[in-house]
């Protein structure tokens, strides 16, 4: 989940994304098309009426545009994903700026790609591990393994629906005495296992049917969605549950850049009241071989060495909220958050067309836990040396 970030620092990361657009603006038209990859992307999804006919097996696929004269090719693939990264997805789930607030995701988008069966499904398995914290008289280790699920189809030439669901679990190990509430130390462990489940219902419609505003290869969608997740200690489900939507524009020009800025609506895990933030998920072709988007609240950037293997570098914040079961002496409200900034590099291999391996490994540079009552305020916190981090995924595709 996320924790709460200052609205001012959010729209400085959003208006830092955007100045991108006025540079691509300019170079959109005379951009040549890349080399056809061994695979189309997963993430445009259309419908076959509209196209040609995909390729043969391990090719790439092409297809008529809506309404457009030239054919268009599917987006090449990370990744949290944001918008979720998804990773996309060398993505984590964790907060973003990106349509999906729990996990970088890239949003739905209407597009002309032959609908492909293996594009429809998505099944992740993830495994993350931040071993060996040091805090000021304690130290921790956390385990998070987390799966997603994801099926996407095309309800028309100009409009997509997408269901995600997600279930995963924070697993701390702390050694040492800790007083998180303020009743003094104590070596038992000061939390039960956390967890998070997630379901999530997106849509996009493509506005534009031929020309674009700016260049005719572009394409304009709305696109919305609503979720309900719940974020927890054990014994609090219902406390934990939370609820919202999202509203954006998306702008894409294949093979150069998808954008989607919006707004999103959420209600607190606290009870206290709704939250409201920005949307935005960026995707940046620069070259053949280097691809830049955003991952939640940081960049990434792709380079691929071969159409099977790319490796990358990012940089991005990170945060988790877990609505705490009720204890004696404090308000039902109580909320524990692990926040940090993070720093890595991996490599994402596509072992064949049905199987994908992404490994990453960092630094934590800054990290903090925290209890809070909305009524008392800010019960305890504690702040980590550097440590690392250690990610691992496997994505299934039919």
């Amino acid at each position: 989940m996320l924790g709460c970030r200052p609205a001012a620092g959010r729209v400085a990361r959003l208006a830092f994304i955007l100045v991108f657009l006025g540079i691509l603006a300019e170079t959109a038209s005379g951009r040549e098309p890349p080399p056809e990859f061994e695979e189309a992307s997963p993430d445009a999804v259309g419908d076959d009426s509209a196209g040609k006919a995909a390729s043969s097996e391990g090719g790439s696929a092409a297809a008529e545009p809506l309404g457009d004269p030239e054919a268009e090719e599917g987006e090449p693939t990370s990744e949290e994903g944001p918008f979720d990264s998804e990773p996309e997805d060398p993505v984590d789930d964790g907060p973003s700026l990106a349509f999906d607030t729990a996990n970088l995701e890239t949003p739905a988008f209407p597009s002309a790609t032959p609908y492909r069966i293996r594009d429809a499904f998505r099944l992740r398995v993830q495994s993350r591990f931040l071993p060996a914290a040091s805090f000021d008289g304690f130290a921790a280790d956390l385990y998070q393994p987390s799966l997603r699920f994801r099926v996407t189809t095309p309800l028309s030439q100009r409009a997509v629906l997408q269901l995600t669901a997600r279930f995963g679990s924070s697993v701390y190990d702390f050694d040492g005495p800790t007083d998180f509430f303020g009743v003094g130390s104590s070596e038992a462990d000061p939390f039960d296992d956390f967890f998070h489940s997630s379901l999530s219902l997106q849509g996009g419609f493509r506005i534009n049917e031929r020309r674009g505003l700016f260049v005719d290869e572009e394409v304009w969608s709305v696109l919305a969605r609503g979720f309900v997740s719940s974020s927890w200690e054990g014994g609090a489900f219902g406390d934990g549950l939370t609820g919202g939507g999202s509203l954006a524009l998306g702008y894409e020009i294949d093979d150069l850049i998808r954008v989607a800025v919006g707004i999103n609506i959420k209600s607190r895990i606290d009870r206290s009241g709704v939250s409201i933030g920005p949307v935005l998920d960026l995707r940046w072709n620069v070259t053949d071989s280097f691809t830049l988007r955003n991952r939640g609240e940081g960049l990434q950037l792709e380079y691929a060495l071969t159409p099977r293997f790319e490796v990358f570098v990012a940089g991005f914040f990170d945060g988790y909220k877990f609505r705490l079961d009720d204890r004696p002496g404090f308000d039902d409200d109580l909320t524990f958050r692990d926040e940090s900034v993070q720093a890595g590099a991996g490599f994402e291999w596509k072992i064949s067309k049905h199987l994908r391996l992404n490994l990453e490994v960092g630094a934590v540079a800054w990290r903090e836990l925290r209890v809070r009552s909305h009524a008392m305020g800010t019960l305890s916190k504690a702040k980590s040396d550097p440590s690392a981090y250690i990610d691992i995924r496997f994505e299934v595709r039919p």
